[in-house]
């Protein structure tokens, strides 16, 4: 039976859920396809066959090879590019299912297959600027918080987005996350030479 531990590893680098990942695959032949054969893929309670196979390594960017374990060596994408693909991909797919839209029912709105919206979504793809404006008007979403990985301006949005998620955590994983935080920040001050307020 073919090693399949490397499917988990790549899914989850790739910020996809089991059901992300069977949305995907079904889309490349308008077919469904039940995440529970992701799940007993990554398990090794079973081991897709050839067509799945070729499906999964040619949406992940990897060998057939390299997918059932046979081969070690693959090209990650760079991770200094001032564009953050993969978490624009990303923020499109937490606003859409924060909305319980679903790929297909977006893809269809907005004109697109639904192979390319979750390929976009896991950062393998790079929408032209016409679809990025589609995809984020369908959602109703700024392009500020779409990008807030990537631009300066966008820390903003995202120290914004990050303050009401640790806003919903209970009082004292707040307390430990703040700790965190300024520890971090007197940390980094330390490094620059800058002194604190308080001295």
């Amino acid at each position: 039976m073919a090693n399949l531990n490397r499917l988990r590893h790549l899914r989850e680098q790739h910020n996809l859920s089991q059901r992300a990942l069977a949305e995907a695959l079904g889309a490349y032949d308008n077919e469904e396809f039940d995440p529970k054969r992701i799940s007993v893929y990554e398990t090794g309670k079973a081991e897709p066959d050839i067509e799945t196979l070729d499906k999964l390594a040619h949406f992940f960017g990897v060998t057939v090879d390299y997918l059932i374990g046979r081969e070690t060596t693959v090209f990650p994408k760079p991770e200094d590019s001032d564009l953050c693909l993969w978490a624009f991909g990303k923020r499109v797919r937490q606003c859409r299912t924060e909305k319980n839209i679903s790929a297909k029912e977006l893809s269809l709105e907005i004109g697109i297959s639904q192979t390319y919206l979750l390929l976009i979504e896991a950062g393998k793809k790079i929408p032209k600027l016409e679809t990025a404006i589609k995809i984020l008007n369908a959602l109703g979403a700024s392009a500020d918080a779409a990008f807030m990985d990537s631009l300066v301006s966008g820390y903003t949005v995202r120290s914004h987005y990050l303050e009401i998620r640790m806003a919903a955590l209970r009082p004292e994983k707040q307390k430990f996350m703040l700790d965190m935080i300024e520890s971090m920040i007197e940390k980094l001050e330390e490094d620059q030479g800058i002194k604190k307020a308080s001295d």
